[in-house]
């Protein structure tokens, strides 16, 4: 498979430095990857990797991984992700609506397509839009705390890193599907947990490399940023 193109100027994953492209090409099937001025390692090792592997080093959080795919990839459909993650979350605040107003824990989401339940229809879109108002609080907050870090971000990389960071979102579709077979408060509250640990440690990575700001001044961004959505939510 061939490597995609180089963007100029580039980033080493390594130490986050400028680089003037990626790899040289002599050939179709030889290249010889860059090394970096700054750190003297190979700029960037995943241009000749399988995308899943990337994907692996990415849920390790794994900072070299988040560095390629935001400096030296298109990732031109994070905004396709960033509605799935909107939808998925406003599909969980959902089911938890319904299940203090029915007083079943998730007893809607078994319910046949006549039941009483799905009325709220509207309800769910309702909520989605509010999700999408919670996203959008949060995308601001994080501009803001980035600039007092010292950086000022571009709104689309900044969107892009915030969809990188918060990917343990989609934890919650299977999570759903066990609460199903076995479910309960408990359950539900460690699920919760795991995932929005899982979410806060993947953002602070993320705002960490976006900003090149030690963890501590990055968690504290990421803590004000998903304090921010959190209040959102509750304000509508």
């Amino acid at each position: 498979m061939p490597p995609p193109p180089s963007p100029s100027p580039a980033t080493c994953i390594q130490c986050g430095g400028d680089v003037p492209r990626l790899y040289r090409q002599y050939s179709p099937t030889v290249l010889k990857e860059t090394r970096c001025a700054h750190c003297h390692r190979v700029a960037d090792k995943y241009i000749e990797y399988d995308p899943v592997l990337v994907l692996l080093d990415l849920v390790l959080l794994n900072r070299q991984a988040i560095r390629h795919i935001l400096y030296n990839t298109a990732f031109r459909h994070y905004w396709k992700l960033c509605v799935v993650m909107v939808l998925i979350e406003g599909y969980v605040t959902y089911c938890g609506v319904q299940e203090a107003h029915d007083g079943d824990p998730w007893h809607g989401l078994a319910a046949p397509l006549d039941a009483p339940q799905l009325d709220g229809e509207r309800q769910f879109y309702v909520i989605c839009v509010e999700s999408l108002v919670a996203a959008a609080a949060f995308l601001a907050v994080t501009a803001v705390g980035c600039r007092a870090l010292g950086r000022r971000v571009p709104l689309r990389r900044l969107a892009k890193a915030l969809v990188l960071g918060s990917f343990a979102v989609f934890l919650w579709v299977p999570a759903l599907v066990w609460t199903l077979q076995d479910g309960g408060p408990a359950r539900r509250w460690l699920d919760a947990a795991f995932i929005g640990g899982y979410t806060f440690l993947g953002l602070t990575q993320t705002v960490s490399v976006l900003c090149s700001a030690p963890r501590p001044a990055a968690a504290l961004v990421a803590a004000l940023g998903l304090g921010a959505k959190a209040a959102a939510r509750n304000a509508l």
